[in-house]
């Protein structure tokens, strides 16, 4: 079962003279990369916005500072929280030592500006998994390359049929679910499709215990 970092570890442990301290980084910023990796996790989740000057960056929420992430340039961005970076440093400092579950966010542009940003980059994909709650997104990605690992988000329950349109029309390799809504049945329909089940989000050791332990990942906010 992989153990996939949810934006990143951002708790950092360490013992200093016989004393234990710990050091908080910002969810999805580079040190919280960089600590996943060296916490050895198997697998990141991280978000992926775009900017008003069409700079894709590792950002969750669409407001920062209640102004809209699209309507700020990066270099706006950047003088509210230096920690956000940008796909490309991602791409160049993350990606090519560990697998990762981009969550990408906002409307369809999102994912048109993602797709021009692959076709602008020499970027290994061997370690890229795709996801969005937005079939738009999906969409795009599957007609650019129906290669890419391309998987859907979801809560609450689907019927069959609803599973079984979703794997035709975007060729989808993965689900992720939210854990409190994963039932063993959601599971042995993927499983029998070949398709990996992630569930969403394991927040503390309490979550941990109900999660279903059947699925391929559980994405969180600490090392379990």
């Amino acid at each position: 079962m992989f153990k996939i970092a949810h934006r990143g570890s951002t708790l950092k442990t360490y013992i200093s003279n016989g004393e234990t301290h710990y050091l908080k980084f910002p969810e999805n910023s580079l040190l919280s990369y960089l600590n996943a990796i060296e916490d050895k996790f198997d697998m990141i989740e991280a978000d992926i916005q775009y900017t008003k000057d069409n700079i894709l960056i590792m950002f969750h929420d669409n407001y920062i500072q209640s102004q809209k992430i699209n309507n700020l340039t990066y270099q706006d961005i950047l003088k509210i929280n230096n920690d956000i970076i940008t796909l490309d440093t991602f791409c160049n400092e993350v990606l090519p030592f560990i697998k990762v579950i981009f969550d990408i966010k906002g409307n369809k542009k999102t994912a048109e500006l993602l797709v021009r940003f692959l076709e602008n980059n020499d970027i290994s994909l061997k370690n890229a998994y795709f996801s969005s709650f937005n079939r738009y997104h999906l969409e795009i990605l599957n007609e650019y390359d129906s290669n890419l690992t391309l998987g859907v988000i979801y809560d609450g329950t689907l019927v069959d049929k609803e599973k079984l349109l979703l794997i035709q029309l975007f060729n989808i390799k993965f689900v992720s679910i939210w854990w409190e809504n994963l039932e063993d049945s959601e599971i042995d329909f993927y499983r029998q499709k070949n398709i990996k089940v992630f569930t969403w989000t394991n927040k503390t050791y309490k979550d941990y215990r109900y999660i279903n332990k059947k699925v391929d990942g559980i994405i969180s906010d600490y090392l379990f």
